[in-house]
């Protein structure tokens, strides 16, 4: 995990609440390395909050709202910024931003915000956002067309609808789905029966949503529940959609047209290129200049580069890579040359009078058989402290080994530490960023997450090569594996949230027949090496996964299902468990909630039950209360295993107990949570990133993996809903089962933060699949159960955000907003050095 850095901002979080996305037009040609001076022409650091930034906005109402900030690269605002619309200047109100000057400098100015408010017409209009620079000169910030939508609010004068998003005929995002919502009703203030998106290729049913604030403005509505809402997946091919309601008589009204698509790979590239130019607006000038200036090491690491090449490389290759290490800011370094197999041998002839030093820094190892010999040898030989293993395809930034020193300060007793990563051509142009989760041993033995941007604590390598040596052609996933520890929070493994190493040829695919065995052999070797010797390895699209078995004494799972019997749910949920499961030691304890409300079919229903050996039926008089009923029933049970399963769910995976049981078993892990999906089978949860609003993958389709493919591979996390998760019984006992103050929300995130401060993990697997229907046990939504959320999230934030202020396996460099694992607006690292120089 990230621990240091993390910890370096604690009391000092980053407000990161700007959700728009972040438009900068520099009117220079400079590489994204280039670095800013002060005689420079000026630059603009720009952003609009509202609206969206889009070509052309069709706004539901006659007055355009537009918000955002300014300021040039000193931090100054604009001399004055104004709107032009068909040749008519309209003025902007100055706002003051202290959101901005907290997340990008205490030199920016207070006053660098702007608001202003258009009237608009039934015609598309251009718009455009200007500023005059102090220096004289005039910038378009931002040109779009907009218009007002006129019979938006009204259909056939039969219908009255509103559409919140999107407000754009076309959309073109970074997202892999968009949101869709709005409301809609009938001249008798009925909502529509049902709202429905419409393509050539799908259809897609709106969930309702209740709406007090149309209520307000439309006091004749009969139902709250006019509001509709749906994630709509996107793909890099352009669609149309229609977006249609239907009422109950059978009739439809359209209520907007648009069309809809997720960035292509050149429009990512052109977007990760204006990251990088963010970041190197400051990196050398500012930053790396100040903070070597200033810093004193109580430590000095040396550091052992070792680099291991076989006869796919050449000389220019190895000449490029120590090119990368040999403009290191940090000097206390050496490097070894480890030839293996056929690859040529050089010698101090070859590199010894390119750079100064280089002849007392570069060593050269003499060839042997295997990458993995090579590496026993050399371990000997080396005089670092810590090691780096890289082979040609991979160049070291200039900053890393100083960063990873830092690093090293601040963890005396590292064993190993990894960074980000991205891709570089011939021409410097960077490209495909990797941010990585924090540590995380579950997806590690998924996949290699790490990969070679890692440096790991030379004794430690050592003492892990006595128990056996390392696995020729996986060394470094091997010695991952091994170096990493189940400890949550002394685990001496560090994540650094920045782009240290970049990946540069197609080389590195080249030569690696049998690469599924060598891999396979590796997670083999992990399993012996902790004692888990019953596992099932089987290769995925993504990656691998890992079935644990349950052993031969078969526990007893019992499945705590609360309930207000929600016919047909809870009658399809209890079937799909019984014909569809193939583990059958289980019983399912049905909690009813409140049975005087009960209705003649709903007591049928428990007679026609009661006789299934299975099934138990407990009666929970008490008010609704999630945690409560959970609680109380789990002192009922027989089981060694609780699983916890909400009354709407569908099980899809035959196999859902056995993939969930085996990861609940182990000593290590506290709770276990499944992929729940909407009947539309799109992502519902996958699990939940801590101080997020949504989940993480919420609305995306089944049949996609995701960011780094997370979507479909096993991981920790650190929390996930217990609509569907298991543990041991006596664990749950141990941290006194769920905190009954979260009656509706919270208590699952709560009851897996408190398994974490006891040192246990949260594992999620996609390998557990079920349908949910989304609370239909707890009713229809209202507006006290609006307001209980909000308590409840209050609550929860006073509880924990000190002890957590950051989830470690969301990397902070992505977006902060929905959709998540896009690429954040802000460099994290710059954030990092705003907030040192202001603490």
């Amino acid at each position: 995990m990230f621990k240091a850095w993390d910890s370096f901002l604690k009391g000092l979080r980053t407000n990161r609440s700007i959700k728009t996305t972040f438009i900068e037009k520099p009117k220079t040609t400079e590489k994204p390395d280039a670095i800013p001076f002060p005689d420079e022409p000026q630059k603009s650091h720009f952003c609009l909050d509202s609206p969206m930034p889009m070509d052309r906005l069709i706004i539901n109402s006659p007055v355009l709202e537009i918000d955002g900030w300014f300021f040039d690269s000193f931090g100054e605002p604009a001399q004055s910024i104004w709107i032009e619309k068909d040749g008519v200047s309209y003025p902007v109100e100055p706002v003051r931003r202290e959101d901005v000057k907290k997340t990008y400098s205490f030199l920016v100015d207070l006053w660098c915000g702007f608001r202003a408010r258009l009237p608009l017409s039934l015609e598309f209009e251009k718009i455009e956002i200007l500023a005059l620079h102090r220096s004289g000169r005039k910038e378009v910030l931002f040109s779009f067309q907009a218009k007002w939508s006129g019979l938006v609010q009204e259909a056939d004068s039969q219908v009255r609808f509103g559409i919140d998003q999107p407000i754009a005929e076309r959309i073109v995002t970074d997202g892999y789905w968009m949101e869709i919502s709005g409301w809609c009703f009938d001249q008798s203030g009925k909502a529509a029966q049902a709202v429905w998106l419409r393509s050539s290729q799908q259809q897609i049913r709106a969930e309702r949503r209740i709406r007090p604030d149309v209520k307000k403005d439309y006091p004749k509505l009969q139902d709250l529940g006019c509001g509709f809402f749906l994630f709509l997946p996107l793909t890099e091919e352009e669609q149309q959609y229609s977006l249609e309601a239907e009422f109950l008589d059978g009739t439809i009204y359209p209520l907007k047209t648009f069309s809809a698509r997720r960035f292509n790979r050149k429009e990512k590239e052109e977007q990760y290129a204006q990251w990088l130019l963010e970041e190197s607006k400051f990196k050398e000038q500012d930053y790396l200049a100040t903070i070597l200036k200033d810093t004193q090491f109580a430590v000095q690491p040396f550091f052992s580069i070792l680099v291991f090449y076989d006869q796919r490389w050449k000389e220019e290759d190895i000449y490029r890579v120590l090119s990368s290490c040999f403009s290191q800011f940090y000097s206390h370094w050496e490097l070894w040359l480890c030839p293996y197999g056929a690859g040529p041998v050089f010698s101090v002839q070859s590199f010894g009078y390119r750079w100064p030093g280089a002849k007392q820094k570069i060593h050269f190892l003499e060839k042997t058989a295997t990458k993995a010999e090579a590496l026993n040898c050399v371990l000997t030989l080396v005089q670092g402290d810590y090691v780096v293993l890289i082979d040609p395809s991979v160049l070291i930034s200039k900053e890393a080994l100083f960063v990873f020193g830092v690093t090293i300060n601040w963890h005396p007793d590292l064993l190993m530490a990894f960074s980000d990563e991205d891709s570089m051509d011939e021409s410097g142009r960077r490209s495909d960023p990797i941010f990585k989760p924090g540590w995380n041993p579950e997806l590690l033995r998924s996949n290699n997450y790490i990969g070679l941007a890692a440096i790991y604590n030379k004794k430690a390598v050592l003492d892990r090569l006595r128990i056996a040596p390392l696995l020729d052609g996986q060394e470094e996933w091997d010695l991952a594996l091994r170096i990493g520890s189940f400890d949550c929070d002394k685990n001496g493994v560090v994540h650094v949230p920045r782009i240290l190493f970049h990946r540069f040829c197609s080389k590195q695919a080249v030569g690696r027949n049998n690469r599924e065995d060598k891999e396979r052999l590796v997670l083999e070797t992990d399993c012996r090496l902790r004692g888990k010797d019953e596992v099932t390895i089987k290769k995925t699209e993504e990656g691998w996964h890992l079935r644990y078995s349950i052993g031969s004494l078969s526990p007893l799972v019992s499945i705590i299902i609360p309930t207000r019997l929600p016919l047909p749910y809870v009658k399809t949920c209890i079937e799909s468990i019984l014909s569809k499961s193939t583990y059958r030691k289980f019983e399912i304890l049905l909690v009813i909630n409140g049975y005087g409300s009960l209705d003649q079919e709903q007591k049928a229903f428990l007679s026609e039950y009661c006789s299934l050996k299975p099934l138990r039926l407990l009666w929970y008089d008490e008010p609704f209360n999630y945690a409560a009923i959970n609680n109380w029933a789990a002192k009922e049970v027989n089981g060694e295993l609780l699983a916890f399963l909400n009354d709407d769910v569908e099980v899809i995976s035959p196999d859902w107990i056995e993939e969930m049981a085996g990861h609940a078993l182990r000593k290590e892990v506290g709770i276990v949570g499944a992929k729940l999906y909407y009947p539309n089978l799109t992502i519902q949860s996958d699990g939940m990133i801590l101080w997020k609003d949504y989940r993480r993958f919420h609305g995306m389709s089944r049949e996609l993996a995701g960011y780094l493919g997370l979507a479909k591979l096993c991981q920790n996390l650190t929390g996930v809903i217990t609509a569907c998760a298991l543990m041991r019984r006596e664990l749950f006992e141990q941290v006194h089962g769920f905190d009954e103050e979260f009656a509706y929300n919270w208590n699952d995130l709560d009851l897996c933060l408190r398994l974490k401060e006891r040192g246990y993990w949260t594992v999620w697997t996609p390998f557990a699949e079920l349908i949910h229907y989304c609370s239909v046990s707890v009713g229809q939504e209202s507006i006290d159960k609006q307001q209980q959320w909000e308590k409840e999230k209050e609550l929860f934030e006073k509880k924990w955000k000190e002890k957590f202020p950051s989830d470690s396996f969301y990397n902070p460099n992505l977006s902060d907003s929905p959709p998540f694992y896009r690429l954040g607006t802000t460099p994290w690292d710059i954030k990092v050095w705003e907030k040192k120089k202001n603490g």
